[in-house]
């Protein structure tokens, strides 16, 4: 039979969200379906680490996410893949890891990636040492400003959906409370709170009973507290915090609200859609691909009126709701890969690179 192959998944942070997520996946998936490959979990020590003995992932972590840290990590595990996830964690891989075949895993098309400058030129340089580069949308390659020098690298294989391990993680505790809106994702830049905070601020004074769970933490977090403590919208907006498992809370509201200016993928789309909630969102990464006007809306430019004005349409009008709502349930199944993605994934790391 084959030798056993070593796969380390690089990550460069220490908390849990996206590209974490997807790297779980995989490294849980691969090691229980094949007996030839031997996937790790490789990141900085800290919160992950009770995420990663939770979902009982195979990890080896490291004090700090540097070179000398890598090379002790190549000596003590000898791997034969490094599958780096994300910039950083892709461009340290190609100095830190001489001679193993190396797979980079783009998660989103950060603002960098559109435009010649330090950042898309140093990963330009990295490529060279790169066998493979995933990509969760086919908007990292299109945006990518030298992405045509390296097209033969590029395959997009989109995120694992496995719509069962949602359903069941919803189920896993019950809340009380019932939201009509609801924001699940780090508050970062990229998911525009500010845009965020205007669409929930009008929906509020066009509906005062409306109900809002924001779940997630993030550098706006403050910002969000004081925000809603200033403005008296404490009875309207519940704020949740990091959740190891959101899908209860998520399962207990109505419709996902998420305005993005970037998005790799947009997983939390598909989450939402797998427990038939619609979704209202920007037209950022792969968003426009996996919702229609079915089963939610995508409002191409950071229009305040038409959020609100879809947002309240579901909120008031129960047959709209009903229609969007199954149409979610059905756009989910279309969605469910799991078994394809693992397939393919482990495919990349049978190439002798």
């Amino acid at each position: 039979s084959a030798v056993m192959k070593k796969v380390i998944h690089l990550l460069t942070t220490n908390k849990y969200s996206g590209a974490e997520n997807v790297a779980i996946q995989i490294v849980n998936y691969i090691n229980t379906k094949y007996t030839d490959v031997e996937c790790y979990y490789v990141s900085p020590k800290g919160d992950i680490e009770n995420i990663l003995v939770s979902y009982n992932c195979k990890y080896s972590l490291i004090d700090k996410f540097s070179y000398f840290q890598l090379r002790k990590l190549n000596t003590r595990l000898e791997p034969d893949i490094i599958h780096a996830h994300d910039f950083i964690a892709s461009v340290m891989a190609t100095i830190c890891f001489p001679g193993k075949k190396i797979i980079s895993h783009l998660h989103n098309n950060a603002p960098w990636i559109q435009k010649k400058g330090i950042f898309s030129f140093i990963y330009y340089c990295a490529s060279a040492r790169i066998t493979k580069i995933l990509t969760v949308s086919e908007a990292i390659e299109n945006e990518y400003v030298y992405a045509k020098k390296l097209k033969d690298k590029f395959e997009c294989i989109g995120n694992p959906i496995d719509t069962m391990s949602i359903l069941d993680k919803a189920k896993e505790y019950s809340i009380q409370q019932q939201f009509d809106l609801i924001f699940l994702g780090r508050l970062t830049k990229a998911k525009n709170p500010d845009l965020l905070r205007r669409v929930f601020l009008k929906a509020i004074e066009k509906k005062s009973s409306i109900k809002i769970a924001i779940v997630g933490d993030g550098e706006y977090y403050q910002e969000f507290e004081n925000w809603i403590e200033q403005n008296r919208l404490g009875t309207n907006i519940k704020m949740y915090g990091f959740q190891e498992n959101p899908y209860p809370i998520l399962n207990n509201s109505k419709v996902l609200v998420l305005p993005s200016k970037w998005e790799g993928f947009g997983l939390v789309s598909i989450e939402a859609l797998t427990l038939g909630k619609p979704v209202v969102c920007s037209n950022a990464g792969g968003l426009k691909k996996i919702v229609t006007k079915n089963c939610g809306y995508v409002i191409e430019n950071e229009n305040v009126d038409q959020y609100v004005s879809e947002i309240l349409e579901l909120v008031n009008d129960e047959n709209y709701y009903e229609r969007k709502h199954n149409a979610a349930l059905d756009r989910a199944k279309d969605l469910n890969n799991i078994d394809q993605y693992i397939e393919q994934v482990y495919r990349e790391y049978e190439i002798e690179g």
